[in-house]
């Protein structure tokens, strides 16, 4: 690590960034005097070196959490000359790999989400099932009881009927 200097090396910008973007961005914490862009051989910006005009400007934008586009930026003091490869590939890498592991989390949180969702749906469908074969129990009971009221009454017909009729009515 280098002692505090009025560069700084900017990690893990997102990958369309500009010179402009950089600029606009670190000004709050005071002028910035150059704005070097670190590329990848594909032309993918890796990082930026910073050069403030004085050291209270880059060690407030150092000690800040810094974050643009949802990227988490990392920073560190550095001299113009010095090559900082490594640390911004160490620092390209970690991104990776909080990526993979939110996006690995979040297929999880929604695999869980959706088989909660489906036990849900199938314990609906079967306290239906159940509620369907109760009122069906109910009906045949009640279906039954009918019959064997009928029965114990015991066999009616036509003749019984009117002999009661008529046995029933006044002489006139």
């Amino acid at each position: 690590m280098v002692r505090e200097t009025r560069y700084l090396l900017v990690g893990n910008l997102p990958e369309k960034i500009t010179q402009d973007d950089v600029q606009d961005y670190f000004t709050r914490y005071g002028k910035i005097i150059n704005i070097k862009l670190i590329k990848k051989n594909e032309g993918v910006v890796q990082g930026a070196l910073l050069a403030f005009m004085d050291i209270k400007a880059a060690s407030k934008a150092h000690n800040e959490d810094q974050k643009m586009d949802n990227c988490e930026l990392k920073t560190a003091f550095t001299e113009p000359n010095r090559d900082e490869t490594s640390l911004l590939e160490q620092w390209a890498k970690e991104a990776k790999e909080l990526r993979e592991a939110a996006a690995k989390r979040s297929a999880e949180l929604a695999a869980k989400a959706a088989a909660e969702a489906k036990a849900k749906a199938k314990a609906k469908v079967t306290a239906a099932a159940a509620a369907a074969a109760a009122a069906a129990a109910e009906a045949s009971a009640a279906k039954e009881k009918q019959q064997q009221q009928q029965h114990s009454q015991g066999p009616r017909d036509k003749h019984t009927d009117r002999n009661r009729m008529t046995m029933t009515q006044p002489e006139h």
